[in-house]
């Protein structure tokens, strides 16, 4: 066997978890090894100074907070979506507060759009957005491409919403 070889099998050699073949191999390269049998000596005094060393022992009640903990990260994981998206809103109420007011600004800002656009009222607007005609939405949204992003967020806005209020329903009545 090769130093590298050896020196890789020291550890192991040393908690006795080799087989004997490769036990008597190591132990005649070590005899016939200055470096080698230095590493030996090396390792077995850290060996020696770690086994001094008092062992930490756990608290009584590790598993289970570790238990505890792993059943959390896994309920976090399972939940469905609409559970996700209440507990977001519920435990996050800067976050809907915010996104009701951009949902404001946003309908705000629409009806603004639609008092500026001589060619179109909200009526039509929203006629060109939701026909099957692409050429006209498209021109549209070249005329004024902010129209696009705003219903779009409202959109977003009124489904998250949508769906809080159901969830919210539904915790009601299995109460």
């Amino acid at each position: 066997m090769e130093c590298h070889k050896i020196q890789r099998e020291l550890s192991a050699y040393l908690d006795q978890e080799v087989p004997s073949f490769t036990k008597k191999k190591i132990e005649k390269h070590l005899d016939g090894c200055y470096e080698c049998r230095l590493k030996y000596e090396e390792l077995s005094a850290l060996v020696g100074n770690l086994n001094n060393y008092q062992s930490i022992g756990l608290s009584n009640d590790f598993t289970d907070k570790v238990i505890c903990k792993i059943e959390e990260e896994n309920a976090i994981y399972n939940l469905s979506l609409e559970d996700w998206l209440s507990s977001l809103f519920v435990n996050n109420k800067l976050i809907t507060i915010a996104m009701l007011i951009i949902s404001f600004l946003g309908a705000i800002s629409l009806a603004f759009i639609a008092n500026e656009l001589q060619l179109f009222t909200l009526g039509t607007i929203l006629y060109h957005l939701f026909s099957s005609s692409y050429f006209v939405s498209d021109k549209l949204i070249q005329l004024y491409p902010e129209l696009m992003l705003y219903l779009q967020s409202a959109l977003v806005v009124s489904i998250l919403s949508f769906i809080v209020v159901i969830q919210r329903f539904k915790k009601r009545d299995d109460s």
